[in-house]
């Protein structure tokens, strides 16, 4: 049974009171705490008290979100968080709290967080934050937008972290029950969908951040000795070679007795690769060996399918790269990864701004990349990043067979390019192209990826002799280009038949 609502935890609109949104928390209350039942019938008190009681839940039995825990015990939110045994959550406009049942009075880690995250929805509409709420009473059209922006911001919110267990039966029936009550136009729900983006995204900005700095502790502890080795040139001979702008050191390791190679890091020299030493072979040798599998190990093989680069975010503006700033002062280009594949809105690739190198005007500088995303910065054109989505080869090739090449970049005709080369080496294996015109004359046709045309000519010993050149259009199959250039040729003079001066001959013969 719920206690009292005291004054301070309602809000003021228009003249009037309203209470903020509560949610119950699962509470066990036993009455006959007030009783002698226990005095007077213990086995039948001992029978309550095991149905009744608060299991008393174990840290670790219970789903733990350590970036939220840490905002409360940190007070790192834009309002104070308190937890306090309680039947109701609320956010209170007049105190600026967010008031939270115990995380064990619900029925699990996720219940807790999903139901702060609504009241952290409704913090963010506060005066001097996204000012989104207004006087309303409760009941109101205005009271149930607000509601209903707080309640997806929670679902959202809990879906970004994998938290949707506990969203997809009850939210449902609550969201279905302030919507039936709305009825708005389409332009209402645009606007409550635009507030909703703004406030899920103050959330997860404040999360991340805390995440983030998780991450990068548990990183650096893992990087004071855990699970790494670190090289001492006192170990034995070594020898230090440049390598992709950085140092790389070499060094036999006498006892172990094998070659090992470590960079630099703010640890010390963190061992990279270790390999047996050869006995057979001198140390320069060795080392050779150990480098290039080295080398390897961190350059892209040759042998693999190409890779390439579509834009997907030019960031310019303060609001952009100031996040971006920090972590790249630190030093945290993995953090500003994270950051940045933020960005990714999901779409297809531009074949506009795709390239073979990620680096394209003076100043460029790759940051960062995993296989799937890279970072470049410029700080030539007053701190610029760009981030882009990689891509296989086969996906570039897939992209141009469907779409073609209008708006492609040169990276990406080049690739063209050289897809109808290889088609018009496979038609030409099979029956090489030959045009056998009106006039009785043979035609060859070729390739020419250079020049991306159709050309066409006499075959002479030193190759063909080309007498007209008809540009290759991507936007048509081989098909189509071979017939299109026969078409031009058919409608050339010199290529019809010679019917009129052959009846001119057999004229002259006769007056003879």
């Amino acid at each position: 049974m719920a206690s009292r609502i005291h004054g301070d935890v309602y809000v003021r609109f228009r003249g009037r009171y309203a209470e903020t949104c509560r949610r119950k928390a699962v509470r066990r209350c036993i009455p006959s705490l007030q009783t002698n039942l226990k005095e007077v019938r213990p086995e039948f008190w001992e029978k309550l008290e095991q149905e009744y009681s608060m299991p008393k839940v174990e840290k670790d039995e219970q789903f733990a979100f350590e970036p939220v825990d840490r905002m409360i015990a940190d007070n790192r939110w834009i309002c104070p968080i308190k937890p306090m045994f309680g039947d109701s959550a609320y956010f209170s406009i007049s105190k600026n709290e967010i008031v939270m049942p115990e995380k064990r009075q619900f029925k699990d880690g996720e219940s807790f967080y999903s139901n702060l995250f609504h009241e952290m929805g409704h913090s963010t509409g506060a005066e001097g934050q996204l000012d989104r709420i207004k006087p309303a009473t409760f009941g109101s059209a205005e009271y149930a937008r607000e509601e209903l922006v707080a309640e997806l911001t929670a679902a959202l919110t809990a879906q970004r972290y994998g938290m949707t267990k506990h969203l997809k039966g009850d939210s449902a029936a609550y969201l279905k029950s302030w919507l039936d009550s709305l009825k708005e136009s389409p332009q209402f729900i645009k606007t409550t969908l635009l507030d909703v983006k703004k406030a899920t995204s103050m959330l997860t900005q404040h999360i991340d951040k805390i995440a983030m700095e998780i991450d990068q502790e548990k990183k650096a502890e893992q990087e004071n000795g855990q699970g790494k080795s670190y090289l001492s040139i006192d170990d034995g001979d070594h020898a230090v070679l440049a390598y992709n702008g950085s140092a790389v050191y070499i060094q036999h390791h006498e006892k172990e007795d094998s070659v090992k190679i470590a960079v630099p890091t703010s640890n010390g020299l963190e061992v990279k690769l270790s390999v047996p030493y050869d006995h057979g072979k001198d140390l320069d040798t060795n080392y050779q060996e150990a480098f290039a599998q080295y080398k390897s190990l961190t350059e892209p093989s040759q042998s693999k399918e190409n890779v390439y680069y579509a834009s997907i975010a030019y960031l310019q503006s303060t609001d952009d790269t100031s996040e971006l700033d920090k972590l790249k002062e630190k030093g945290d280009y993995q953090g500003l990864l994270t950051l940045a594949k933020e960005y990714y809105d999901g779409n297809g690739m531009d074949e506009e701004q795709t390239y073979r190198k990620p680096c394209q005007n003076r100043g460029d500088d790759l940051l960062i990349e995993d296989k799937d995303f890279a970072v470049v910065y410029n700080g030539s054109v007053g701190g610029t990043y760009e981030v882009f989505l990689k891509h296989t080869e086969q996906e570039v090739r897939d992209h141009i067979t469907r779409y073609g090449i209008g708006r492609a970049s040169e990276d990406v005709k080049a690739v063209a390019r050289e897809m109808t080369a290889e088609e018009f080496s496979e038609l030409a294996q099979r029956k090489m192209p030959i045009f056998q015109m009106p006039n009785g004359g043979l035609l060859n046709l070729q390739y020419n990826k250079d020049k991306d045309s159709l050309d066409v000519g006499t075959v002479t010993n030193a190759g063909l002799s080309v007498k007209h050149t008809f540009p290759f259009s991507h936007n048509h199959s081989m098909d189509a280009n071979i017939s299109s250039a026969y078409e031009q040729l058919l409608d050339m003079e010199e290529y019809q038949k010679e019917e009129v001066q052959e009846e001119h001959v057999a004229k002259s013969a006769f007056r003879r």
